[in-house]
């Protein structure tokens, strides 16, 4: 599974799916979606997202915010 973790580790997976079709072609191993489910929470792979940032944030007063207060 060491081939596996290489492949997600390389963000071309961006779903159960794509992890399943990638099995398939490179491994010759076929699984159902909820077997790849049981396989990524066996395997403690967890999908990675970043903090979603509020629309009506001022971008510039940011910049200047980091600027400024690191004096």
């Amino acid at each position: 599974m060491s081939l596996l973790r290489t492949y997600l580790k390389t963000d071309q997976a961006n779903s159960l799916a794509d992890i399943q079709e990638w099995l398939e072609n490179n491994l010759q191993v076929t699984y159902t979606l909820g077997g790849i489910s049981l396989l990524c929470k066996r395997l403690k792979i967890k999908l990675k997202t970043g903090r979603p940032s509020n629309v009506r944030q001022d971008k510039e007063g940011m910049e200047a915010f980091k600027k400024t207060s690191m004096n």
